[in-house]
């Protein structure tokens, strides 16, 4: 290996270096130059020559123009090869703006190609290149005219694929061939043909008229052109011919010609939301040919409103907005355009079923009265209507109070079941309990209850006389 750098010349055998040459002092190695490899036989530098020896052979794996890096034990080179865009979509090298990745480029730097606006609005900006001398224009990616230049790969668009751009001339050479060159991976590949080999068959460039040129990229392919590393794309008239020369060119691009995917819709809009509520849907969309996409909404009802930016539909629905809405969304790539439709419901809010918040009273002896007030509650504060599905003969319910009342008798005694329902219109709730019947008891009064249970009193007096302790009980002290 060869390593050259701004201070010395170093020569290495299986990664160790034999020679180093320096160069600091020498102006001459600084000047622009050429690297000329070639194999020649003579001299005693390797040891005198088999006399024997008549062919050679020099093989050369890469010659880069590098900074140095620290990569491994010896400072040398990055050796690795740009790798192209692996991407097949269309790529637009020149359309109104000049790319950094892919600027205009002239091989002996004797011009500087010109964007300028062109006279006929349907092109305006172009660029201009200007034929000084015998030279070469065209667009590169190759460092350092390039800022992060990356080869284009157009393998995966051979089949259909095309190479394009427009061109007119506004001063003329005279008679000449004008060209088109690409290369791949620095001169690795290239294909060179004329302008007149077009699908469209022009001659020769016409003076102030623009003209369309195409090329298919399986033709190119059959120079030798590699196509999956394309990394220098060249318009000229035919090299030493063309002095003087004016021309501007505009929409370069390789085309896939494949059929156009339509945009995919991936996100599932909303279809129900409830009143004072805030709707929010996010509208997502994908395109197999990496498209830009331009979101819009073509329908949509006064109190929503839709980002194209962002692809938020947002809104809060009042009362006055209850019922069905259409929506209509839609995706756009600039060819093909994708539409979500769907029915917005705007509904109020579920009700709720009430409920009943007392506990009922669950004893109660025969001959006494049975009270218990019903306590209800509807978060709604819908009407509320109590009902008795299920009692004894001897209970009665007032809807209005809320009051479940009555008398059994000693024919009642055991256990009944009670169901008391209460209804908003929509909802209902059930309560469900047993009342038990204790034998009648004569000196029991009425026993009630307004949800929390009863209360039982019983008086125990104590008399006490000349030292004898005699309990009295209240029964015995109450007179009928």
């Amino acid at each position: 290996a060869i390593e050259w750098d701004a201070n010395a010349i170093k020569f290495y055998i299986d990664d160790i270096m034999v020679k180093s040459h320096n160069i600091s002092s020498c102006a001459q190695y600084k000047e622009p130059m050429f690297i000329l490899l070639n194999v020649a036989m003579g001299g005693n530098l390797g040891g005198n020559i088999d006399p024997a020896l008549n062919l050679a052979i020099m093989e050369v794996d890469y010659v880069a123009h590098c900074n140095v890096s620290n990569t491994n034990s010896a400072s040398r080179c990055n050796e690795e090869t740009p790798v192209a865009n692996t991407v097949t979509n269309d790529l637009t090298i020149f359309n109104d703006f000049e790319r950094s990745d892919w600027p205009a480029w002239d091989s002996n730097g004797g011009t500087s190609p010109t964007l300028l606006i062109d006279d006929d609005p349907f092109y305006a900006e172009a660029m201009e290149f200007t034929i000084n001398g015998s030279t070469v224009v065209g667009f590169t990616s190759r460092a350092p005219d390039a800022n992060n230049g990356i080869p284009y790969d157009a393998s995966g668009i051979a089949a259909m694929g095309t190479l394009e751009f427009d061109l007119k001339m506004i001063t003329s050479p005279g008679t000449t061939d004008w060209k088109l060159k690409l290369e791949s991976v620095g001169v690795a590949t290239e294909a060179e043909v004329n302008l007149s080999s077009s699908i469209e068959g022009h001659a020769e460039p016409l003076l102030n008229i623009w003209l369309h040129y195409s090329f298919n990229l399986s033709t190119l392919a059959t120079f030798g052109l590699d196509l999956s590393n394309i990394d220098l794309l060249l318009v000229f008239p035919e090299f030493g011919t063309g002095d003087g020369a004016v021309y501007r060119i505009d929409n370069v691009r390789f085309r896939s010609n494949l059929p156009q995917a339509t945009p995919v819709i991936t996100s599932d809009a909303i279809t129900k939301i409830v009143i004072n509520n805030a709707y929010n849907y996010t509208l997502t969309a994908s395109d197999a040919d990496g498209d830009d996409l331009t979101l819009a909404a073509p329908i949509l009802p006064q109190w929503l409103s839709f980002n194209s930016t962002t692809g938020i539909l947002s809104g809060t629905p009042t009362t006055a907005n209850i019922g069905v809405h259409n929506v209509s969304l839609s995706v756009d790539d600039g060819t093909e355009q994708a539409i979500q439709a769907f029915s917005l419901m705007v509904s109020l809010a579920p009700n709720t079923a009430p409920s009943i918040t007392s506990q009922a009273e669950r004893f109660v002896s025969a001959g006494v009265t049975y009270s218990y007030r019903v306590q209800v509650f509807d978060a709604e504060g819908d009407t509320l209507t109590l009902s008795l599905t299920s009692a004894p003969d001897w209970l009665t319910l007032d809807n209005a109070s809320g009051i479940l009342s009555g008398t059994p008798t000693n024919a009642n005694v055991g256990g009944h079941d009670v169901n008391v329902m209460v209804r908003d219109g929509s909802n209902s709730v059930t309560q469900n309990f047993r009342i038990t019947v204790r034998a009648i008891d004569t000196n029991e009064q009425t026993v009630s209850s307004s949800g929390g249970g009863s209360l039982g009193l019983w008086m125990l007096l104590m008399v006490m006389a000349a030292g004898v302790r005699k309990p009295i009980s209240r029964r015995n002290c109450l007179k009928r």
